[in-house]
């Protein structure tokens, strides 16, 4: 499953030094996006933001050894996203965890529907680039 993370600020954006990170703006054309931001859809969940924007990281860092050795695996947050991924939607909107008052669009490209795009110019191109839906 590959995703597009993006934030409508900036700031959000917290580079991985183990990855090459360019900032660019992408105009964004989707027809099936679930909001996690909104608390009506987080209730249809049964879940909140404090548990939308928890600790997923432990569940992969924690070892049999550590102070804190449990619970691992797949954090219950990765999970909800692969179940977006395979009921087909194109993304979802979600509370930042980092920057609790913004707000992250991840999109899901092998699941975006025939007239979804996404459309960005590199910083160094003056050509348009295009996602678009196949689907």
């Amino acid at each position: 499953m590959g995703a597009v993370y993006g934030s409508h600020w900036q700031r959000i954006i917290i580079p991985d030094s183990r990855i090459d990170v360019q900032i660019i703006n992408i105009e964004v054309d989707l027809q099936q996006v679930a909001d996690l931001t909104s608390v009506a859809e987080q209730n249809k969940l049964r879940t909140n933001v404090q548990e939308l924007t928890g600790d997923w990281k432990g569940f992969q860092r924690r070892m049999p050894l550590s102070s804190v050795s449990e619970p691992t695996g797949l954090a219950p947050t990765q999970e909800l996203g692969a179940m977006m991924f395979s009921l087909g939607l194109e993304g979802f909107r979600a509370v930042s965890a980092k920057v609790s008052d913004q707000m992250n669009l991840v999109v899901f490209p092998r699941n975006m529907l025939k007239g979804s795009r996404l459309s960005y110019r590199l910083k160094k191109s003056k050509r348009i680039h295009e996602i678009v839906g196949t689907m």
